[in-house]
């Protein structure tokens, strides 16, 4: 497994973190995290955010360093304070069939019985045009 210094999978890189957790190579990690894995993910990037506003850090090299400083000492709390290191946590199942049953039903949702979006109303948006024999069609 390659490790890179430092980092919130103590060095592993996503390759490494999937094929540890059994997440087929063209699945995305992020669809397959529990709670526990989004929360420390996510504060990793909070707190990277602050460090590069508070730094301030620029420069796409040191932004990548922040981040991997910030993620190694957030993998070394998790660590000393007794929980399961992100890299040993278990894939959950993925998301993305839910997310795909509930595309199609969101669509839906969003169009009116007349067959226009609310999407439609937005400024640069094209007037919907009404359906045959609306009121509208009377002159």
């Amino acid at each position: 497994m390659t490790r890179a210094p430092g980092g919130l999978y103590g060095g592993l890189g996503v390759d490494d973190v999937k094929a540890r957790k059994g997440i087929g190579a063209q699945e995305d990690h992020a669809d397959r995290m529990g709670s526990a894995e989004l929360i420390a993910n996510a504060f990793v990037r909070s707190q990277t955010q602050q460090k590069i506003h508070n730094a301030p850090i620029h420069g796409t090299a040191s932004i990548i360093a922040a981040h991997r400083e910030v993620g190694a000492e957030t993998h070394g709390v998790i660590a000393r304070t007794s929980g399961t290191l992100p890299e040993d946590l278990p894939a959950e199942a993925s998301i993305r069939p839910l997310l795909e049953q509930r595309s199609p039903a969101r669509k839906k949702a969003l169009t009116s019985p007349s067959g226009t979006s609310l999407f439609d109303a937005l400024p640069g948006a094209s007037a919907p045009t009404p359906p045959k024999g609306d009121a509208s069609d009377h002159d």
